[in-house]
């Protein structure tokens, strides 16, 4: 299994995104966190809504690898025209 994606794999993947449903709204957001702020696997399952601070717009991680709590700055959501 390849450790990362090729950038045209990745840029394949920012195109599929922003599909209808919920589902693939979770999916979105799934790799977002994994694209945009570089979080492992395991750090974005434990992710709750309670890690978000929307008005500060920040996310904090707990349990990470190195077992401390990081504070990572969220961003903008992109504007579609």
């Amino acid at each position: 299994m390849p450790k990362s994606l090729t950038a045209e794999e990745v840029e394949r993947l920012i195109r599929s995104l922003g599909q209808q449903g919920r589902s693939m709204r979770q999916a979105d957001a799934i790799v977002r966190c994994a694209l945009d702020l570089g979080l492992r696997g395991g750090e974005i399952a434990r992710l709750s809504l309670d890690d978000i601070a929307w008005q500060a717009g920040t996310l904090v991680l707990r349990h990470t690898k190195g077992r401390r709590e990081d504070m990572l700055p969220l961003q903008p959501p992109e504007k579609t025209s």
